[in-house]
């Protein structure tokens, strides 16, 4: 590019990166026109009451986004999960999930809710164990896509590690698989089912709304447009000294 002159390569520039930056601003107002559809769903659920699930939860085609549901059996015991990075009123802490299996042999991962972590990071937090049959109450989280990482966690390691197993992202799917392949029969559900405040087991219950909702995105697209408008009055500033100089 440094052999084009000055008035090409700036043309160049803003042709490459004007498009990107409308790109990301759409793409931050679809997610804001998602999130709101979220919402209006959460919202509608929030006031029916919970129904004991049948085979249907299984089933593609039925929505089962914030569904409250009612469920009977126990914890498992020999295996939880701590979701790394969930911080609450400034205090750094972990999702805790929980494997449940219930009267019909169905897999469910729990979220107990959120749990201070200890002050070193070499330190695993003391997770009440809750023994015994018991009926949870809860809503069934949409899947929303899973959180980018560096580094994969190393699911293939987890039979070495103790009953805690401390990973970066909620992957339901993983966890499940996790669990199932060291008891066998068991049929996971394929979604997180995110208990309420007075249900059995339930830590700090975690929000039962969306977080990081429209409006979030909303100020990244016009963020993103910002720095087009931005960009392309750069430009024309450019131009019109270019052209007064020749």
């Amino acid at each position: 590019m440094a052999a084009f002159a000055p008035g090409v390569r700036m043309s160049l520039f803003v042709a490459c990166f004007l498009p990107i930056l409308l790109l990301l601003g759409n793409w931050q107002l679809n997610r804001a026109a998602y999130k709101e559809s979220l919402q209006a769903e959460q919202s509608l659920r929030a006031g029916q009451l919970p129904a004991n699930p049948g085979a249907e939860i299984f089933a593609d085609t039925v929505n089962n986004d914030f569904r409250r549901v009612r469920i009977r059996g126990e914890f498992q015991t020999d295996r939880y999960f701590l979701v790394d990075n969930q911080v609450d009123a400034g205090v750094q802490g972990y999702w805790v999930i929980a494997p449940f299996v219930d009267v019909q042999q169905r897999l469910w991962m729990v979220n107990r809710g959120w749990l201070a972590a200890p002050a070193l990071r070499s330190e695993i937090p003391d997770v009440a164990l809750v023994p015994g049959e018991l009926q949870l109450v809860g809503s069934m989280r949409p899947f929303t896509g899973l959180v980018p990482l560096l580094r994969e966690d190393a699911w293939a390691d987890a039979s070495t590690e103790g009953v805690a197993l401390r990973v970066q992202r909620l992957d339901i799917q993983a966890m499940s698989a996790e669990v199932a392949s060291r008891h066998p029969g068991l049929k996971p559900v394929p979604l997180e089912l995110r208990l309420e405040p007075a249900s059995p087991g339930v830590l700090q219950a975690a929000p039962q709304g969306i977080v990081g909702g429209a409006d979030r995105h909303r100020g990244y697209a016009v963020t993103w447009f910002g720095l087009a408008v931005t960009l392309l009055l750069g430009f024309i500033v450019f131009g019109r000294r270019r052209a007064a100089v020749n």
